[in-house]
């Protein structure tokens, strides 16, 4: 893993309070050379976003909440704004992972709010897609992948880059992520959907990413980066990911 601009994403998702937000980004900030650090983006709850702005702030890591709302403001309990995402200085944003879709019954049409409010404001959405295994099994990934990115993408004029992470259900903690010629073959449908739509692709894999297979998935040609979860929880097994 040696591109300079491959980009290794932590997605702590309900983990972490603030000081151990603030001890983990001081520790990693040691492990990563500074000329390295703006290849480390932290997806963080947004109860710790605060101590990951102040932790961070003579960093060159990105950070950013694991959702959003699509308004600045309004009477919308327990959101977060991506006005006020802006202000802290947050760089990215998670958008439609599928836990949001599993729990909290996220489609396409509400996905895409949120990334046209962010790009608004100049943040970068990260915008994850990915089958379950039932449409895995029944031979529909491709189909569920256009779907999503067409509905998610459509009339999205305003910007040439996207940050899309294909992270397939069933792989996703599982200890169990997809094979390399799957990702492959996902990788080229999903940069080819992004081409007819006129947009540039940063591919992202994500779904059980760890020490013993980052090296194999990493060989991948076309993966541009990773999202992890579980195992960007320790600050020096994360770390560990980049030295392969």
């Amino acid at each position: 893993m040696n591109q300079s601009s491959f980009l290794l994403c932590a997605n702590w998702k309900m983990n972490k309070n603030p000081e151990e937000a603030r001890t983990y980004i001081q520790q990693i900030t040691q492990l990563v050379p500074k000329e390295k650090q703006n290849n480390f983006i932290f997806f963080a709850p947004a109860l710790t976003l605060s101590a990951l702005r102040q932790e961070c702030a003579h960093t060159s890591f990105g950070w950013g909440a694991q959702n959003c709302h699509y308004e600045d403001k309004g009477a919308f309990t327990g959101e977060n704004s991506p006005l006020v995402l802006k202000q802290m200085g947050a760089t990215h944003c998670l958008v439609g992972h599928s836990e949001r879709k599993q729990f909290f019954y996220e489609d396409e049409i509400l996905i895409q709010k949120k990334v046209k409010a962010l790009l608004k404001h100049s943040i970068q959405p990260v915008i994850c897609i990915g089958e379950n295994a039932e449409e895995r099994k029944k031979g529909n990934s491709f189909q569920v992948i256009n779907t999503q990115l067409h509905g998610i993408l459509k009339n999205i004029e305003f910007f040439n880059s996207i940050c899309i992470a294909y992270e397939p259900v069933w792989a996703i903690g599982s200890n169990q992520p997809a094979k390399s010629e799957q990702i492959s073959d996902m990788q080229k449908h999903i940069k080819k959907l992004c081409e007819s739509e006129k947009k540039n692709l940063q591919f992202l894999y994500g779904g059980s990413v760890n020490e013993e297979n980052v090296h194999t998935l990493s060989q991948i040609s076309g993966v541009d980066g990773f999202l992890v979860g579980g195992a960007s929880l320790d600050p020096q097994k994360f770390f560990n990911l980049s030295q392969t």
